[in-house]
């Protein structure tokens, strides 16, 4: 039997015209076709609008992994900064419900996967912080890492993968990425491990000390029939989920 993943989407507001205001949920299609491909029976997970908790601790229980996808800025608020100009849109009702739903993954030994966004998010759940835009790093010689108007299915930039780690089996110790993202982490959360950074420094992956957690920065699921390799992350993911249950039992191992 497939294994159930729960992937937690965007939510969007379209006024169609003056009398209409139309609220739509919505993952896109490259996210749950590398989840299907993997051998997963990916799950949209609707944003709560109440009883936030409650309905995270219910729909995680009816899933077997936790999937946070791309999307917009988190609140710096959850971090304890206040909005810079540079600060892009954000959704504080998707952060409150994806934040409950994390701790709920974590208390319940529910492996989770994290890309873009849902790695920035893990860090912040677990302590850390981001830089709102990273021009406000001060990196010295940057790169561009947000790529437009470049295709996101182009790889732009290397990373310098860790040996030993969860990646490098799936990607080597060097691979080139794409890169569509104007925040990066600031203060890395003590209870994760940085694994894989752009030759800037940026932190493109990360992996949980002492959970089933586990993150990138770039968008594997844009690249999935360009570089096979890629692909290689969901059916490795799926697979330890996968594996996880035929045990019985949480199979952590940092890597």
């Amino acid at each position: 039997m497939r294994p159930l993943v729960g992937i937690l989407g965007a939510q969007m507001n379209h006024a169609d015209n003056q009398f209409i205001d139309s609220h739509f949920e919505y993952v896109q299609n490259v996210n749950i076709a590398a989840i299907e491909a993997a051998g997963g029976l990916p799950l949209v997970l609707p944003i709560a609008q109440a009883d936030v908790e409650e309905l995270a601790s219910e729909y995680v229980s009816q899933i077997s992994a936790v999937f946070l996808i791309g999307g917009e800025d988190s609140d710096p608020n959850l971090y304890h900064e206040q909005p810079t100009p540079l600060l892009g849109e954000i959704d504080q009702q998707r952060d409150r419900f994806e934040l409950a739903v994390y701790q709920q993954a974590r208390q319940q030994h529910k492996p989770i996967l994290g890309i873009c966004r849902g790695m920035q998010l893990i860090n912040i759940a677990e302590g850390g912080s981001l830089y709102q835009d990273v021009t406000l790093a001060q990196i010295d010689k940057p790169l561009k890492h947000d790529q437009q108007p470049t295709s996101v299915m182009a790889e732009t930039h290397q990373i310098k993968i860790k040996a030993g780690s969860w990646l490098q089996p799936l990607l080597g110790t060097t691979h080139q990425v794409n890169s569509v993202h104007h925040q990066m982490i600031h203060q890395l959360a003590p209870a994760l491990e940085a694994v894989a950074s752009s030759p800037d420094g940026v932190v493109e992956a990360i992996v949980s000390r002492d959970h089933e957690v586990y993150g990138v920065q770039f968008h594997p699921e844009w690249l999935t029939q360009s570089d096979k390799s890629m692909q290689q992350i969901f059916n490795w993911f799926v697979d330890y989920v996968q594996k996880s249950i035929a045990n019985g039992e949480r199979m952590f191992k940092q890597a």
